[in-house]
């Protein structure tokens, strides 16, 4: 009965031990998965921003605004390094617990032979064929020789189980080890992988350093570049403050031209209520506003592909970092004639030329606008429903920047938004 209770005990300890074990694994064996899926994730952003720059040196030489796609470059290399780390902590943790398991089995495995064997040479002793006999045969009567016959099956009973308990305990050990030597092989082979990239971080960083040391001498005209640059960016701030104006100002014209109607009707016919004020909430407008506002972080790209090359407010030039580049928007590099997309249904309300911005669309989103600039083409005009998705007009080659884009600008009335919080994530 003793054995029983023993070869119990020690089956749910190892029991417990396996679901502990599997239980931190399979939360280990998560992290590693999400790790590698971003890990993967970042290499393609740093392929893409690397096809670019070929791409844009075969178009001409590298100027100044591939420094801005070169420190982009870096920087998703420093990220994919960190990720690589990330990794190595948690084959780290794995590979600990599995060399904890295996030190485990193997000393219980040394615990279970040395009892197996004192065991055994105890059943050799006591419970020869000759012995067996003799121990049924000095039963008293039939009832307690059929007990002795029992207690010895159990013993026999116990030793197989106890051997086949050992067996299964080397086979574990075996898998283990076995596990254990792929987590080796894959610890060596992701700090050969950082290696790789901390060397080709290295070669960027010094790639990026010449190309700013040969553009040293353009400085002075990209200066002028960028503040004539954000002398029209404040330009068509202007114009797009002036039209949310007009239309603000239309918008309550209408309003009081329909009080006023309403309240000649109402004199006509001889109501002397007063008539509430027109609940804004409930209009068109307000319900289109409303439900605009409700999609921010789930609004759809304007273009089909591309990259934000520069972010949305004030940011110093990544060549001249005393001099700050005012973005109203987010510029998205695209292919040459791509598509541009409505992120939302409203109505034109501006279709217009700015200098260096080619052409601009405005539309109109409740108390809400976006605007598309740097378009070659248009298809929409002025007064036009358009819904989600439609095309307003293709995508321009811009000189100044060497590539294809848009600009996109998200405005609440006089307050300019950041679109990358209202577009949906890539």
């Amino acid at each position: 009965m003793g054995f029983n209770c023993l070869f119990l005990k020690r089956s749910i300890i190892a029991l417990s031990a396996i679901l502990i074990s599997l239980s931190t694994l399979m939360s280990q064996s998560n992290k590693k998965k999400e790790l590698q899926k971003e890990y993967s994730n970042i290499l393609r952003e740093i392929t893409t921003i690397q096809k670019n720059i070929d791409k844009t040196s075969k178009e001409r030489s590298i100027g100044v605004y591939e420094i801005g796609l070169l420190n982009k470059k870096i920087e998703k290399r420093h990220k994919l390094i960190a990720n690589i780390e990330s990794q190595t902590n948690e084959i780290e943790a794995e590979l600990k617990i599995k060399t904890t398991e295996v030190g485990n089995i193997g000393s219980e495995i040394s615990t279970l032979k040395e009892e197996y064997t004192k065991l055994i040479l105890w059943l050799n002793k006591n419970h020869s064929s000759v012995n067996k006999l003799a121990f049924v045969m000095e039963a008293h009567n039939f009832k307690e020789a059929y007990h002795r016959i029992q207690y010895i099956k159990k013993y026999s009973d116990y030793r197989a189980r106890q051997s086949k308990y050992l067996t299964n305990q080397v086979n574990r050990i075996m898998g283990k080890i076995n596990s254990l030597n792929e987590v080796k092989k894959e610890k060596v082979n992701i700090i050969e992988i950082n290696k790789s990239q901390q060397k080709e971080l290295t070669i960027e960083k010094n790639n990026r350093d010449l190309v700013v040391k040969k553009l040293d001498k353009e400085l002075n005209d990209l200066r002028k570049k960028i503040i004539r640059k954000n002398e029209q960016a404040e330009a068509i701030n202007r114009k797009i403050r002036k039209i949310i104006d007009d239309e603000v100002r239309k918008e309550q014209e209408r309003r009081e031209g329909a009080r006023v109607r309403a309240a000649k009707r109402d004199a006509a016919a001889g109501i002397t209520v007063k008539r509430e004020p027109e609940d804004y909430s409930k209009t068109p407008e307000g319900i289109l506003s409303s439900s605009f506002k409700e999609s921010r972080g789930q609004l759809p790209w304007p273009v089909s592909n591309g990259e934000v090359t520069t972010r949305f407010g004030r940011q110093p030039h990544p060549l001249a970092p005393d001099l700050f580049i005012d973005n109203s928007g987010v510029d998205i590099r695209t292919s040459f004639n791509n598509s541009v997309k409505a992120i939302y249904r409203g109505e034109v309300v501006r279709v217009f030329e700015m200098p260096t911005y080619q052409n601009c669309v405005m539309i109109k989103h409740g108390d809400y606008f976006t605007v598309y600039s740097y378009l070659k083409s248009v298809n929409v005009r002025e007064g036009m429903i358009i819904s989600t998705g439609q095309v307003l007009g293709a995508c321009g080659y811009d000189e100044t920047h060497g590539y294809s884009l848009v600009n996109l600008q998200i405005w609440h009335y006089q307050n300019k938004q950041n679109p990358q919080n209202w577009l949906s994530g890539r």
